[in-house]
């Protein structure tokens, strides 16, 4: 077995969690912007 299929699925998890992060902090900036004060 070849370590190329788990790294690279590690990527690919990797860059999904970058995803959410970067959504996450677009939704809650979107939020904390429309908030009144």
């Amino acid at each position: 077995m070849s370590n190329k299929n788990e790294t690279g699925f590690n990527e690919f998890l990797f860059l999904q969690w970058i995803y959410y992060a970067i959504f996450t902090y677009l939704l809650v900036k979107n939020i904390m912007t429309l908030k009144p004060d």
